[in-house]
Formats: C-alpha cells, structure tokens, sequence
C-alpha cells in the first residue's frame, strides 16, 4: 500500500519479508471483519479501507510522502499482528504491524519507531461550498467535535458542518467518551491529495515555518530583500523540495515554491488543480493561475503553476503566493482589493494590515461614530490611502478608496463600469452611485473628490456623523483650526471678527465658516452652510440624538431651533442653532 512509507517504516528494522514469508500463521483466531470499512489516521493524514474480501486501498500525504495503493490485509488477532501484501516496482512484499485496543471504533498500529492510532469514519458526505449539514453519529457518548481543516469546513459545538468554500476533503474528529471516530467531508471531487496544504506558511514566521516543516536543509540570509529557505523532500512522490520566501522586512512568509519531480505527467497536475483550486481566467506566458476560494478576494493564496519543464533538472515549480501579492503582479485595476476587510473588527484589520504591510496613517470620528482609520500604501498610480469604517457592531462596513487629483475620470469610469452596474436613478450631480451584480456592495463615487465609497451591505450600517465635528473648533486659535482641519480655502478680516472658509461638499455640508474674536484671536461662532437637498427631519432627528433640545421660536429671519452639550443650560458650554428655512447651522457659546 504505502509505497515510500512502507519503505522508510522498513529502514527502522520493522519486520518486512517477501511474499514466500508465512509469517508463522496457523490460522487459528484469525477475525478481519472488526476492520472492514474506512479508517482515518491524522498524524499521517492517511485513510485506509478494509474490504470483506480481505482487499484494502489507501491514500495518505504529509509533508515526507504522499501516494495511494492497494494490496490485501490479514489480521491475526491471537498474535495481534496485522499484515499487508502489495506490490512496489512489481515486487511482492509484506509488511507486519503489531496492532491493539482494537474495537469497533478505534484501533492502534504500532513499531519500534511510530504509535498510529485509527479512528472509525462513521459518515462520509459529498458537499457543496457553503452548504451545511449535521451530524448524526449519536452510537458513542460524544463529547465534542474538531475540523481537521477548516478552510474547507468548520464543525459547530453541536455538530453542524458548514463548508467554508474551498474544496479538497476534510475529516471532522468526533471525540466521544469510548474513542475518536471521524466524518469524511468532500467539498468537489474525491481526489487523492497530491500535497499538504503548504499555502497555511504564508503569513508565518521563522518559528512556525519550523513548527510545520522542521529545520530547513539550506538557508540564504540575504536574497534580494528576502531570506531563502530550501527544504529537500526525496521521499514525496510529487514533490523534490520547496523554496520558503521570508520578507526581510515584515519577517513573514510571503512565498512557497513547491518544485515538481521530473516525469510527473501534467495532465494529473492540471486534474489535480481543477479538482482542488479555482482557475483564474486567462494564461500568464506559460503559467496557469489558481485560487483557494471562487472568490478571488476572500482567497487565502494564489497558485501558479508553471507548465514549462526548460529547467536543467527537468522540474517545474508551483507557486503560492498571498492573494494581494498576486494582485500587485496581475491587477491592472486602479482600486486596491479591499472587500477581505468587510466585517474584521480592529484586531482582525491590524492583522491583514500588517500582511499586506500597509501603514498606519490616522483615525478619525467625524465620520462614523465608532470611529474610521486610515492606512496608506504602495504600488499604485494613482492613489495610496485608504479609510476603513467601523459600523455599529465594531467591525468594518465601509471602505474610502481615496484617488488622487490627477487620476482620469475615464479610468475610474471603466473600472466602475466593467465591475459594477450603475443605478442611475441614485446619480446626483455630486456622485455616481453603483452596485455589484448581487446589490451586497454600494459603490459611491463623488465626482469633485475623486474618493469611491464601498459599502457592505450585508453588514449593519455605521452611525454616521452627519455633521462632522467641525464644533470642536469652538475656542481655537487660526492656527489650532488649521492643525485640525487643515487648511482654509480663503480666510479674512471683518470689523469685529477675523473668518475663515471651509468648502466641504459632501452629503451634507457646502461649506463652513470660522469666526474668531479680533481681542482673543478664538473661535466664538461656526456657521454650517449645508447643501439644498437637505432633509430638515433628519437633521432634526440627528440634533435631537446628540444634543438637549432648548427650544423652538419664530424670528424675523424665519423658524429657528436651538439645542445644548448639557441638559442644565447652567452646565452648557455649546449651543446649537438650526434655520431650516436657509439649511444653516450655527454653533456658539450660549448665553
């Protein structure tokens, strides 16, 4: 059965003869229907099905072998041996493993040098990504459940399987009170691994490459911003060796090639690829790209596989790289990716951050009450921040992809247009509104900003703060409200007070107007200018969340609506005013 395994297993002195050998077998108490069916083995990733014709067949792969074979078994239950029978380069061999504690859930399979412990599979289901399904194994007294790889399929506390979207096959241990059995899941086709899943090293560090693989048998420190790591795997069927790519920079992995053996056929390459991964359209010269997930922005890695065989070895190389790295190679897009932030709340942003090695830029909460951050990065022509919103559960609902005052309204409009479908009756003369094909995602682009608006809109909406904080720059000198919002677009002197002009044009706000004391040199009124279409109940509404109301009065210059920061005007130190009839707003000290 297990062609290289079997191989190094003998190499540690276990008993291994040729097909002449009877094994000192007298038949008696010989009884193999306790292992018919299928049996799983995690340390070696290795399942085993045991015929009543005493027939079996295997597949296994780890980060030494991989492979799958058949033969015929015999267990002599006296002696507590069990014995294979297979063939390796057309040579019939045997190999002898003692056995215990077998039952008819769980047994054990041991040598001088491995202690392998199988675990019955009980239920085996063929699943589509995204579909759920129960458990129904209740024989044992079960205590809890464990994915073996969740990028496939993740297990509730009460047994419910989800498959997360990737395909492959993964085994969900049930851990009961009398043994460990296991369900088999298959997401796509049965088809045998060809290798483990190397693509789970992006992201780690020196430590955790070596946590899976062990110490590396060759190293280079300084490889053009890299340290090059190489691991030989001359046992692996498919696999001579990979080439670990650590940053130099963030001290992650951001690349793993894995390097093919000369002869393996690239149609089982290809078939291998199709049944695990998702083709990405078109070729790159002689490479074939993949994905982990059908969508290419909640993919894990990307996977290149190279074709040509021009090597002096006559190997080939597959490439796994991160998604975005992928994107920096490929993308032809003016917009960054940016949907894998939606739903991350801080901790989980501060981690995609740091993978894709972005900066920290600011945070600002005159946008969304819970608050938005702002990064910055590089490899794009034509912009390099980007603002993401976190709504009221704390997690990111909103992406500002913020372009550059140069970029070509024709570039955005066709990267809008390719990608998403216009909802024209949304368009104002500020902003062009869009969605995707499944209106999940918002597209928002303000036209004089040149800023695109992402919204998720599966997610709950951000509490917004309509009106900015623009009342902070009560009381400040010229200079403080230039550290705080930047520059004016003009500013002046009057009889009784200096000003300074804000244009703002955004949902809400035309333009804002800073007036300072001629003595003092502080802000003691701000006068809010919003736009036309304003609505006056939800700025009333918005007023009335944030503030005390005060009191409502006729005016010669109209209705008139005051709010304070306090609810005992003795305590107050800003006073609101709105004037719907002229869509002002005033903040000033009160009296």
């Amino acid at each position: 059965m297990k062609k290289f395994l079997f191989l190094l297993i003998t190499a540690f002195a276990v008993a291994s003869c040729n097909d002449d050998c009877d094994h000192g077998f007298d038949g008696g108490g010989i009884n193999s229907d306790i292992l018919v069916g299928s049996w799983y083995e995690d340390t070696q990733n290795e399942e085993d099905t045991y015929s009543p014709s005493s027939a079996f067949y295997g597949k296994y792969c780890n980060k030494l072998v991989q492979g799958e074979g058949q033969g015929t078994y015999r267990l002599d239950s006296e002696r507590n041996r069990l014995t294979w029978s297979y063939h390796v380069n057309g040579m019939g061999m045997t190999s002898d493993w003692k056995v215990r504690d077998i039952t008819k859930y769980q047994f054990v399979q041991y040598s001088d040098v491995a202690v392998l412990t199988y675990g019955k599979i009980v239920e085996t289901y063929n699943m589509n990504g995204g579909a759920t399904q129960q458990i129904n194994f209740t024989e044992l007294n079960v205590q809890g459940y464990e994915s073996t790889n969740e990028n496939i399929a993740t297990v509730s506390s009460s047994g419910l399987i989800k498959a997360t979207g990737e395909k492959g096959t993964v085994y969900i241990k049930v851990k009961c009170l009398e043994a460990t059995v296991y369900v088999k899941v298959i997401v796509g086709e049965d088809y045998p691994d060809l290798w483990i899943d190397y693509s789970s090293l992006l992201g780690e560090d020196y430590a955790g490459m070596k946590n899976m693989l062990g110490d590396p048998d060759k190293a280079n420190e300084n490889n053009n911003g890299y340290s090059l790591y190489v691991y030989v795997t001359e046992l692996h069927n498919i696999l001579g060796g990979l080439r670990i790519s650590i940053n130099s920079d963030t001290h992650k992995i951001d690349q793993v090639d894995m390097i093919i053996k000369e002869g393996v056929p690239q149609e089982e390459l290809l078939a291998y690829m199709n049944a695990h991964y998702f083709r990405l359209p078109g070729n790159y010269g002689t490479q074939y790209h993949y994905s982990t997930s059908s969508d290419l922005e909640k993919s894990r890695a990307v996977y290149a596989l190279e074709t040509s065989t021009t090597s002096d070895d006559g190997s080939r190389t597959i490439l796994i790289m991160k998604e975005d790295l992928y994107e920096e190679l490929m993308n032809t897009d003016p917009v960054p990716r940016f949907s894998k932030f939606f739903g991350l709340n801080k901790e989980q942003v501060n981690t995609v951050v740091d993978d894709r090695g972005w900066k920290y830029y600011d945070k600002f909460d005159n946008y969304s009450h819970n608050g938005s951050v702002a990064y910055t990065f590089a490899g794009y022509d034509y912009t390099n921040t980007i603002e993401l919103v976190y709504n009221t559960d704390n997690v990111v609902s909103q992406c500002v992809v913020y372009m550059t005052s140069n970029t070509p309204d024709r570039l955005l409009l066709k990267y809008l247009n390719e990608n998403y479908i216009e909802a024209e009756n949304e368009n104002t003369t500020l902003k062009l509104v869009y969605y995707n094909s499944e209106k999940t995602i918002k597209v928002e682009f303000e036209i004089l900003t040149k800023a695109l608006y992402f919204t998720d809109l599966t997610q709950k909406a951000f509490d917004r703060v309509i009106l900015g904080t623009y009342w902070k720059g009560m009381g400040l000198s010229k200079q403080q409200v230039i550290d705080m919002f930047g520059e004016p677009y003009s500013s002046g002197s009057g009889t009784d007070a200096d000003n300074m002009t804000y244009i703002i044009f955004n949902d809400y706000i035309q333009s804002i107007y800073f007036y300072m004391d001629k003595t003092s040199g502080k802000v003691i009124q701000i006068n809010m200018q919003l736009q036309d279409a304003t609505n006056d109940n939800e700025i009333i509404a918005y007023l009335n969340k944030w503030y005390y109301f005060l009191e409502s009065e006729d005016t010669a210059q109209g209705p008139r609506m005051r709010w304070l920061n306090a609810e005992k005007p003795e305590n107050a130190t800003l006073r609101a005013t709105y004037y719907p009839d002229y869509n002002m707003m005033v903040y000033g000290i009160p009296q």
